[in-house]
């Protein structure tokens, strides 16, 4: 989460995990929030804009799946260099993918732009086609707005990382080599091989869902699965012998 100083960041995120935003100070560095949001747990950097500590904000690039930018909006004096900003972090190549939600804050402040003024201020049309951007007007003094730029984000985020895509599994049904005692899935162990019928851990992997509605083959000792599934449901316990062979 980066920005201008005073643009409300630390409110920003203060205010999403519930805590006091009564008392608020100038970010000198960061700060970092884990917070649980939905189902995802959020890990969020809070960097701070002064002009002096900005040129260290490549230090927190690696690994940013989504990027908050924070705008004041009733700084219309330092817009142009809020714009600047803004155009030289989405250079950098290790933001390339990461989803960019942009907050108009302090929409409770008469004078303050829409985000739609915003938006063209910004110049958002002219970004790479490829970006995947959103721009929500907020406040971070009352809430408004918050919860849902945040929806937009972590749900953008999640189409991403989960995307549906198809996959080969292969289900082995060479020995377990877990002891009764030590394996997961249930089976007998004890090198026997698997004592639980491979429908069955088709289900347990899958949620239910029957193998029979699937694309199979058998390839010796493994059973090969097309599979329609997202990253999020593929649970790989080398227990049960299961791997991904291949993304389609």
């Amino acid at each position: 989460m980066v920005g201008l100083d005073n643009s409300g960041k630390t409110t920003i995120v203060l205010r999403i995990n519930g805590e006091d935003t009564s008392v608020v100070s100038p970010t000198l560095g960061f700060n970092i929030k884990t917070i649980t949001y939905q189902k995802y747990t959020l890990n969020i950097w809070d960097v701070g804009g002064q002009k002096t500590i900005r040129s260290y904000w490549r230090n927190y690039f690696e690994q940013t799946d989504g990027l908050v930018w924070v705008v004041d909006s009733s700084d219309l004096r330092r817009l142009e260099d809020c714009k600047m900003e803004l155009d030289n972090l989405l250079k950098e190549e290790r933001l390339s993918g990461s989803s960019l939600l942009i907050l108009a804050n302090k929409q409770d402040i008469k004078g303050a732009l829409t985000p739609e003024e915003i938006a063209k201020v910004l110049n958002l049309e002219a970004m790479d086609k490829t970006r995947h951007w959103e721009i929500v007007g907020c406040s971070a003094y009352t809430g408004d707005g918050l919860l849902e730029g945040f929806d937009w984000l972590v749900q953008d985020i999640a189409s991403r990382i989960y995307k549906i895509t198809h996959f080969w599994l292969v289900l082995s049904k060479r020995p377990c080599l877990q002891t009764s005692s030590s394996c997961p899935s249930g089976c007998r162990g004890g090198g026997g091989g698997m004592g639980m019928n491979i429908n069955d851990i088709f289900a347990d992997f899958f949620g239910g869902r029957s193998m029979e509605d699937e694309e199979k083959n058998v390839k010796g000792d493994d059973l090969v699965v097309k599979l329609d599934a997202t990253l999020e449901d593929v649970y790989l316990g080398g227990s049960l012998n299961v791997r991904v062979m291949s993304q389609l």
